[in-house]
């Protein structure tokens, strides 16, 4: 970057006094894209891991009250005598600490960070006989939880720009933050790792954006009172799983999504602390659908080495309306995404239900982007707070019988207790059942907690169902749950 270049040709002469080394190019790297306005480049001290304006501190646990933090302080002149540290919480002065120091000898110093809705600001002085300065400050600095978005536009969620305006204007909040942003190259992804207060609108290839339904999610988590939340994107519109993957070889560029995400991340040491991972992707795999699984197998176990505390994986069912030419390979991608619930630490979230759809993406307000935040909330609220949310889940078939006359089909899911609704006006024509005259739909479908029945005429011997969902433009009756998502989409599942 610029100050290394300059650095480079002053050094090439040894040109720089020993005793003139401004902040560490460590924490110059770290702080990069938050702007140095914090910082006072002093000849007296050097840093290493000095908070940064906006910065979120993982938590210990849900339980934690305190974060514990530290950073490295060198003096690199001989009239600092000590170093004092303070801490402003929401604007007062809340802590003091001061520490002896000798020139040369590095120092490291120790604070908390207040967990929950509170904001901390950090101010380090340097002592001497002459009195105090200000070597170095960080503003706005927080503690609470991060969680990591993956997947194509609907995780991007670019298409209409005004309604992530209203989305900012609706769910933003001063206690959501970010790391940089989703770039396209390396390069501009490492000058880019500063700490934001994130927002809906810009997305890929800017700074701070994390997405419409990722923002009204995390709003809702801030809204429960728990405390901030950092989400972390690496959302990129139109592109296959395997570009998602942690070896996948980007043309003219050092690196590749996966990296560039876990640069961002482990520039402040959070990959430890992710403990969800929300995914919204498949819509581009629609044409060789046999490669999804495979690579989302591949995908989860790299997540897994990456994140040694990660606890769950939302994976988002697509709908099949991006694909108009491969639509049948789009129902294979649902299938294999429904599918994928059986393996550790996968949950799979339905889109069935949302009507604010355009055939590909989501419309913001109403049954949206907006609600699939709020289905993702109630989701990570059961699973990480303690919520007892009995609708959190999506609805999701453990199996299919048949009374011994064949035309009374039931359709047991996985939660025995969520009540279930038909929505009037054609929800049957959702379903299709196999028979050995082909394919029909049930003239009837009911429901009740647990389960879903379907009447077909007698006669027809039934051995396979699949429920397609609607993947065009408007509304549609829908199989739903309490909390009005869909029934998940799945694809000629054997009845026993």
């Amino acid at each position: 970057n610029n100050y290394k270049r300059l650095m480079s040709r002053l050094n090439a002469y040894n040109l720089v006094a020993e005793n003139s080394s401004a902040l560490s190019l460590d924490l110059l790297d770290t702080a990069r894209g938050a702007g140095f306005a914090q910082f006072r480049v002093s000849p007296r001290v050097r840093l290493v891991g000095f908070p940064v304006d906006n910065q979120l501190y993982p938590r210990v646990s849900t339980e934690s009250t305190s974060t514990p933090i530290q950073f490295t302080a060198t003096p690199a002149s001989t009239d600092v005598t000590s170093l004092t540290l303070r801490r402003f919480t929401d604007g007062v002065l809340s802590a003091t600490s001061t520490t002896a120091v000798s020139a040369g000898q590095p120092v490291t110093i120790r604070a908390v960070v207040p967990v929950g809705l509170k904001s901390s600001s950090f101010v380090l002085s340097a002592n001497s006989a002459g009195g105090s300065a200000t070597e170095a400050q960080a503003a706005d600095v927080v503690s609470g939880d991060v969680f990591v978005v993956n997947g194509q536009s609907n995780a991007e969620t670019p298409v209409y720009p005004a309604d992530n305006a209203q989305a900012d204007a609706e769910a933003g909040s001063s206690w959501i933050r970010t790391v940089g942003g989703a770039w396209d190259t390396t390069a501009a992804s490492d000058a880019d790792h500063g700490w934001r207060v994130a927002t809906a609108s810009g997305g890929h290839n800017s700074s701070g954006s994390i997405g419409s339904w990722e923002l009204r999610m995390a709003r809702d988590l801030v809204d429960a009172g728990h405390a901030p939340v950092a989400v972390v994107t690496g959302a990129q519109a139109g592109k296959p799983i395997n570009w998602f993957e942690p070896d996948y070889a980007q043309a003219g560029d050092s690196g590749n999504n996966y990296k560039r995400l876990m640069s961002r991340l482990n520039a402040y040491n959070l990959a430890g602390s992710v403990k969800s991972i929300l995914v919204y992707q498949g819509e581009s795999d629609a044409a060789n659908f046999a490669a999804w699984t495979p690579a989302f197998t591949q995908l989860a176990a790299a997540w897994n080495a990456s994140f040694p505390n990660l606890a769950h994986i939302y994976l988002t069912q697509i709908r099949t309306g991006c694909t108009p030419d491969a639509a049948i390979g789009a129902l294979l991608v649902q299938e294999q995404q429904r599918v994928a619930a059986a393996m550790p630490k996968v949950q799979v979230m339905s889109t069935n239900g949302l009507n604010a759809y355009d055939g590909c993406h989501f419309r913001y307000l109403g049954d949206g982007y907006q609600e699939l935040g709020h289905r993702f909330s109630a989701l990570v609220e059961h699973d990480s707070y303690g919520g007892t949310a009995t609708n959190a889940t999506a609805p999701a078939p453990t199996s299919i019988s048949k009374n011994s006359a064949g035309d009374t089909i039931t359709i047991k899911l996985a939660s025995a207790t969520d009540p279930i609704t038909v929505d009037a006006g054609g929800a049957n024509l959702s379903f299709l059942v196999t028979t050995q005259f082909g394919p029909l739909w049930p003239s009837k479908v009911t429901a009740q907690p647990g389960t879903v029945t379907l009447t077909i005429p007698p006669g027809f011997t039934a051995t396979a169902v699949s429920y397609l969902g609607f993947n065009v433009p408007g509304s549609w009756p829908w199989v739903r749950n309490g909390a009005g998502t869909g029934l998940l989409t799945f694809i000629n599942m054997p009845i026993s």
